[in-house]
């Protein structure tokens, strides 16, 4: 699959699931708080609570820029490129090899969600990692799920800095 097709495929692919990550996210936060759990944070993850702190210096812009490309690149070809091939080529099929490398993405990012935030932001982060996956997997190209996850970070950068 050429790259500007995997790179279109992989904006549509962040479009379809966008809805089912905000249902999860709300189903998550709705389940922690009916528990007795406090609500979630507006902005559940520190790099997006250290941007919006200094939103107005140079340095927190080069950060967003460095989240809306450099991470998507390094963590898609760590985990699409890496973890999920390497996990096929042991023998897994393609569906637990995309679920265990969406599960470890999703993990991977404890420490950046606050407490509060894990129930509706994880398994959010989960069904993206299944997503990027299955982009994956479907074009035979990293450029899909780089795009998708470029595209998700600067949705979620464009959002919340649209918050007061």
């Amino acid at each position: 699959m050429p790259a500007s097709h995997a790179a279109i495929m992989g904006a549509v692919g962040l479009a379809a699931i966008w809805p089912w990550m905000v249902l999860i996210s709300h189903t998550g936060e709705w389940l922690h708080t009916l528990g007795g759990g406090t609500p979630a944070p507006d902005i559940a993850h520190s790099t997006l609570q250290l941007l919006m702190a200094n939103s107005r210096s140079i340095s927190a812009w080069m950060i967003g820029l460095l989240v809306v490309t450099l991470t998507p690149i390094t963590e898609e070809i760590l985990w699409r490129g890496a973890a999920q091939q390497w996990l096929k080529s042991v023998g897994l099929p393609r569906g637990i090899a995309i679920a265990v490398t969406a599960l470890l993405f999703a993990l991977v990012h404890w420490g950046a969600v606050p407490a509060d935030a894990r129930f509706s932001a994880l398994p959010a982060l989960l069904a993206l990692g299944i997503a990027l996956g299955w982009l994956m997997e479907r074009t035979g190209n990293l450029i899909a799920p780089i795009a998708a996850h470029a595209a998700f970070n600067a949705v979620n950068l464009l959002l919340f800095s649209m918050l007061p």
